[in-house]
């Protein structure tokens, strides 16, 4: 069934696709790994059709967003994908709760064997948090959100400052 679907979805215009995928992910909020959003419909259907948008309208910040969540065809990593949705909307709600949920998975992971140890660059990760934090006082993420990116924070700092073993 969803072969077929695909098939059919082949022929529709670029718009019809990134509005499709849009929705898709919205109702799916913006969850990869949701049931919603099997994984021949986002290799063959929606990734390529937010990686054709962001070539043609690279202003599009919704299809870069699609690119982070979803994956870059191109190989381009997520976290550069996200910037630029940021960056190109600063002011979307959307974008900045979908980008503060991507920022506490990453660091979830860079910091999970603590005290023992930071995973990854504590640098980069306290750039991110950084900007997590204010997209989420502009959105009104609430206090536990905003309580945890400030631990977050304070850990990487941290881990540049030595007072954590790890990094990069």
């Amino acid at each position: 069934m969803l072969d077929g679907f695909l098939a059919d979805a082949a022929d529709w215009s670029l718009a019809e696709r990134v509005a499709f995928a849009k929705w898709v992910m919205r109702a799916s909020g913006h969850e990869q790994r949701s049931p919603r959003v099997p994984a021949p419909l986002i290799r063959r259907l929606l990734a390529p059709a937010a990686a054709e948008q962001a070539h043609n309208e690279p202003g599009d910040a919704e299809a870069q967003l699609l690119l982070a969540v979803l994956g870059d065809p191109s190989g381009a990593q997520p976290v550069d994908r996200y910037r630029a949705a940021v960056a190109l909307a600063p002011a979307n709600a959307m974008i900045g709760r979908v980008f503060v949920r991507a920022v506490l998975d990453w660091t979830d992971y860079a910091q999970h064997e603590l005290p023992c140890g930071y995973l990854g660059d504590p640098e980069e990760d306290a750039g991110l948090l950084e900007q997590a934090i204010a997209s989420a006082n502009a959105f009104g993420l609430g206090v536990p959100t905003a309580d945890l990116l400030a631990h977050r924070l304070a850990l990487a700092r941290a881990a540049i400052a030595g007072r954590i073993p790890g990094g990069e």
